[in-house]
């Protein structure tokens, strides 16, 4: 009796278990909706979210080339130059032409009296005279002080160039020598006259004689700092003085031009000018 109380016991146990279990499955069945609802939503929040953060991404902008232009063909202009007329010159008298405007500067060469060149610069000189860079077939460009030329054209044409650099003083020159001079006018019935004249410098001093016209004439002078001009007294023998004026020719220091005057007496002016050492006869004589 006892164990038939135990099976009924049993029994009852295992069907209060089935019981169990088939309610718990009952209720998860229910229940899977919400779970998957909750797995919908949760998708939905992340695609907004998703959504929501590629708006806020902010995409560079795009360089952009802008077309390119073509340019309409042209032909290109050929530019015209005028061609500055040719300015020439012909040499007054042998002449030397220089490196540079001034007697300090080394002689290239000498000019021919007539002697045609091309005129291709001018400038002015400290001294203010005024000096011309020629040329001519096979020699070199030089430089011709403007009385030793004679241009054609239109001097204002010519470009100013600039002189080279001064070289390195040289000494004065000198008045010690014997010239061969030509002498006009000075006096009533004077005659051209040529004479070798001896000239003697002692310091700033210059001093001569010399017999023309049947008499003799004694002079003196006083040289200047740079040798190139002279200022003195001619006295004839028979007392008659002269105002004397000596210009050294900075284009050819072998020269000088000069003149004999009395102050007040147009007819007593004269001409005397001189050259040493060879040289010509220089053009003009007189010097002013």
């Amino acid at each position: 009796m006892k164990k038939k109380k135990v099976l009924i016991l049993l029994a009852v146990v295992v069907f209060l278990v089935q019981t169990a279990c088939a309610v718990g499955g009952t209720t998860a069945t229910t229940q899977a909706p919400p779970a998957a609802t909750q797995d919908v939503g949760d998708q939905v929040a992340t695609s907004v979210a998703l959504t929501q953060a590629a708006q806020q991404v902010v995409v560079p902008p795009v360089n952009t080339i802008a077309p390119l232009q073509v340019l309409p063909t042209t032909t290109p202009e050929v530019p015209t130059f005028t061609v500055a007329p040719s300015i020439q010159g012909s040499v007054n008298y042998g002449a030397n032409c220089r490196s540079g405007p001034g007697a300090n500067f080394s002689s290239l060469m000498v000019y021919e009296q007539g002697a045609l060149v091309d005129v291709i610069g001018t400038n002015m000189a400290t001294d203010k005279t005024i000096w011309w860079v020629v040329s001519s077939s096979g020699q070199p460009e030089c430089w011709l002080i403007d009385q030793a030329i004679t241009i054609s054209g239109d001097k204002t044409s010519v470009a100013k160039v600039v002189s080279p650099p001064t070289p390195t003083p040289v000494p004065p020159p000198n008045w010690s020598g014997t010239w061969a001079c030509w002498l006009r006018g000075g006096f009533g019935g004077a005659t051209d006259e040529t004479a070798n004249i001896p000239m003697t410098q002692t310091g700033n001093s210059l001093s001569g004689s010399f017999y023309s016209w049947g008499f003799s004439f004694t002079f003196v002078g006083t040289v200047s700092a740079d040798g190139m001009l002279v200022n003195g007294t001619l006295t004839r023998g028979d007392g008659g003085k002269w105002t004397i004026v000596f210009r050294r020719n900075p284009s050819n220091l072998n020269q000088f031009r000069g003149s004999w005057y009395v102050l007040g007496n147009t007819s007593s002016d004269g001409d005397w000018c001189g050259a040493i050492n060879g040289a010509g006869k220089p053009s003009p004589c007189k010097s002013n």
